[in-house]
C-alpha cells in the first residue's frame, strides 16, 4: 500500500514501481534448489519453467518472481518531477491493482506509465506485436510481464508535456480499467495506448485532451471492452478548457523547500471541482468510485478526478 505521500522534486520518477523480472529472476536463481535449472535463456519458456518451478516449491507468488499484485496506490500528490523523463507514477509489471485518486501536476514526464520494464522474455511478443485482432485468441498471444489487470479511476492527471503521455499503456498492459479520470495533456497525447495493450482496455467517463493509437491496425480496436472516446467520456479538453471547473485552479508547486525540510505551499492549487461544475461533478460511474476521495472527504456522488466537488 502507497497512500498519502508527496513525491517531490525528483530528476525522473515520482513514484517508480519496477517488478523486474530479470533482477527477480536471477535472485531466484541463486536458491540452492535451482542449481540445476538451465542457464538462462530470453524466452518466454525459459521464464515460464522456472516460474512454475519456484512455484511447485514455495507457492504461488511466495519468492522473487517478477510480478507485482494487489497493489493500493492511492491519495498521493505527484508535482515537480521528471526532467530527467520517466513517468510520474512509472510502474513496470504492476498487475491486478489499485490505483486512484492521485493528483498528478507541473511534472516534466508521462503521468501515469505502464510498461514491461523491457524484458527479454516479452521482447518477441512486443516487437512488432499483434497486427490483427484475428492473432490475438488469449492474453497468451501477448506479453505477459506488462501491467495488466489494473484498475485506475478517480485520478487527476495535468500536463504538457511533448512527446509525452498523460495515461499511457504499453508493452502488454493490457486490461486497464479507467474510470472517472482526468488525463489532460496540451501536447500529444493525453491516452496513449500500443498494439500490445488494447486487448480488454475499459475506459469509461474520463475527461482527455487527445487520444493516440501507437503501431495500431485498426482492426485491434475491437479487442477493447470500452475505447476511451467513447460516449460517456469528453476529449478536446485542455488545461485552459478545464481550469474554471476547479476552486483554484493553478501551476504553483505543492510544496516549498526551506533549508532540509519542506512545508506545503499556502499558494499551492485546489483541484476540487467547483460545485456547479458541468464537467466533474455530479458525473461519472457511481458503481466504480472511491468512498473518500484524496482530502478524506466522502464522496456524497459521482464525481470526476481526485477531489470530490467542494460543498455549496
Amino acid at each position: 500500500m502507497i497512500r498519502r505521500n508527496v513525491f517531490f522534486g525528483s530528476r525522473s520518477s515520482g513514484l517508480q514501481c519496477n517488478i523486474d523480472t530479470v533482477s527477480s529472476f536471477h535472485e531466484l536463481l541463486k536458491h540452492p534448489a535451482f542449481r540445476d535449472y538451465p542457464k538462462e535463456q530470453a524466452t518466454r519458456a525459459w521464464a515460464l519453467g522456472l516460474i512454475k518451478l519456484a512455484t511447485q516449491k514455495f507457492g504461488e507468488h511466495n519468492f522473487p518472481d517478477g510480478r507485482g499484485v494487489n497493489f493500493i496506490i492511492e491519495d498521493n500528490v505527484v508535482n515537480q518531477n521528471g526532467k530527467g523523463g520517466a513517468g510520474s507514477f512509472n510502474l513496470a509489471g504492476l498487475q491486478e491493482s489499485l490505483i486512484q485518486n492521485n493528483l498528478i501536476y507541473g511534472n516534466f514526464n508521462h503521468g501515469i506509465a505502464q510498461w514491461d520494464d523491457a524484458n527479454p522474455y516479452d521482447e518477441s511478443y512486443v516487437e512488432p506485436g499483434p497486427q490483427s485482432a484475428a492473432t490475438v485468441k488469449s492474453a497468451d498471444d501477448l506479453p505477459l510481464w506488462g501491467c495488466h489487470s489494473n484498475v485506475i479511476r478517480n485520478n487527476t492527471v495535468l500536463m504538457s508535456n511533448k512527446g509525452r503521455a498523460a495515461m499511457q499503456a504499453r508493452n502488454g498492459s493490457w486490461g486497464t480499467v479507467m474510470r472517472n479520470n482526468i488525463f489532460i495533456n496540451d501536447q500529444a497525447s493525453s491516452i496513449e495506448i500500443f498494439n500490445t495493450s488494447i486487448f480488454r482496455l475499459d475506459a469509461r467517463f474520463n475527461i482527455a485532451n487527445s487520444i493516440s493509437y501507437t503501431e495500431m491496425p485498426e482492426s485491434l480496436k475491437s479487442l477493447a471492452i470500452s475505447l476511451p472516446e467513447g460516449a460517456d467520456s469528453l476529449t478536446n479538453i485542455t488545461r485552459e478548457k478545464i481550469a474554471a471547473e476547479f476552486v483554484r485552479y493553478g501551476e504553483e508547486p505543492w510544496v516549498i523547500i526551506e533549508g532540509n525540510w519542506w512545508r506545503l505551499n499556502p499558494n499551492r492549487p485546489n483541484f476540487q471541482p467547483r460545485p456547479d461544475s458541468k464537467l466533474l461533478a455530479h458525473r461519472g460511474d457511481a458503481a466504480s468510485l472511491p468512498v473518500r476521495d484524496l482530502n478524506g472527504n466522502l464522496r456524497r456522488g459521482p464525481s470526476i478526478g481526485a477531489l470530490a466537488p467542494a460543498q455549496k
